[in-house]
């Protein structure tokens, strides 16, 4: 089973980000922690063979913003290669450009269902 790890304190957002994913192919474990904090904490807990394919990190989230909790995740060689990218609402065009600069995908949630739909599907198209 292909493992996704999102990192998303909004339980809505996590129930639809999940019930998407699911959707659009069942093969699909998303695991979800509710800020950055607890998702080093869960990654920490897998084995290698449990490790994630893909990591979606929320932004502002509190304790651990999105970028602070890849920076930590890509200072341990054991998650410095699992793909992650950035899910967010925040526009500020300081951190869009800090995004591109280090070469992060960042992904603005879409305001509807559908385009949500086609995000996570070319998402799960790439990584996948």
């Amino acid at each position: 089973m292909k493992r996704i790890l999102l990192a998303e304190d909004d339980a809505d957002d996590q129930e639809i980000f999940k019930e998407v994913v699911e959707e659009i192919d069942g093969g699909y474990n998303v695991l979800i922690a509710e800020n950055g904090e607890k998702l080093i904490q869960l990654v920490e807990e897998l084995s290698d063979g449990e490790l994630p394919q893909l990591i979606v990190l929320d932004q502002n989230m509190p304790r651990l913003k999105g970028l602070d909790t890849l920076n930590v995740l890509k200072s341990k060689d054991r998650y410095k290669d699992i793909p992650a990218v950035i899910y967010s609402t925040y526009h500020d065009p300081k951190f869009i450009q800090d995004c591109k600069d280090r070469n992060i995908e960042l992904l603005l949630k879409p305001d509807n269902f559908e385009s949500l739909r086609v995000m996570i599907s070319s998402l799960l198209d790439r990584y996948f």
